[in-house]
């Protein structure tokens, strides 16, 4: 680099996080870079920066911070795209930033919405046996497109969303109080707030009716 400017008197590794440089100015000034940017713009001791470059620096600085962030919460757990924005728009980076940011995450394979509805609904499903209609809103509250948004739940196990209301059923029936027609209303309205559509709260109360009948009349025929 040359032209008029300000040199560089010293270059040195910060010692406490891998992959950053401090580049010391004659100005006083003092310049966090990281690895990348270094090797970009040939900042070594004796080299001049410009205006221009001293702010194209700090721009591009400022991306890789917000890609380091980014970077370091999808590490952690998935993210939407959505979740990734405003948690960065949280931290101050500029719009443009964030940009930056997001597509480079894109580029390394780190975040994708589909696959982040795939992996979600599986989840809600298999594990905290949610009905679709809830992971539905899930994933709208986390900005995943309608398309992936249906794609997910495409791959839903009708099967599995099945056996997880009757085993919510199972599980929560004798607690409940009241007679027959009382404890079916609250049965059916705690299935409904866990995301259960009427059509297979409905099937899924009947099925629970005939197996307690058929257990009733086996007890029956040993007696």
């Amino acid at each position: 680099m040359s032209g008029a400017g300000v040199t560089i008197t010293a270059v040195e590794a910060d010692g406490k996080q891998k992959g950053q440089y401090r580049v010391h100015l004659e100005d006083g000034r003092q310049l966090d870079v990281h690895e990348d940017v270094l090797v970009k713009y040939r900042l070594l001791k004796g080299e001049t920066l410009d205006a221009s470059t001293i702010r194209r620096i700090r721009q591009e600085e400022s991306a890789q911070e917000a890609i380091q962030q980014a970077l370091r919460w999808l590490s952690v757990r998935a993210r939407s795209e959505q979740e990734l924005v405003q948690g960065l728009k949280q931290k101050g980076y500029a719009q443009k930033i964030i940009l930056q940011a997001v597509s480079r995450c894109r580029e390394l394979g780190m975040m994708d919405d589909r696959a982040f509805a795939r992996q979600l609904t599986s989840h809600r499903s298999r594990i905290q046996r949610k009905g679709k209609r809830l992971i539905e809103q899930e994933l709208k509250q986390r900005g995943i497109e309608q398309d992936d948004i249906a794609d997910a739940l495409a791959e839903t196990n009708t099967q599995q969303e099945r056996d997880n209301a009757l085993n919510w059923i199972r599980k929560k029936w004798p607690a409940l109080k009241g007679d027959t027609r009382v404890r079916k209303q609250k049965m059916a309205a705690f299935l409904y707030r866990k995301g259960f559509d009427s059509a297979l709260i409905r099937d899924s109360l009947r099925a629970y009716m005939e197996e307690a009948e058929e257990a009733d009349a086996g007890e029956l025929d040993w007696e």
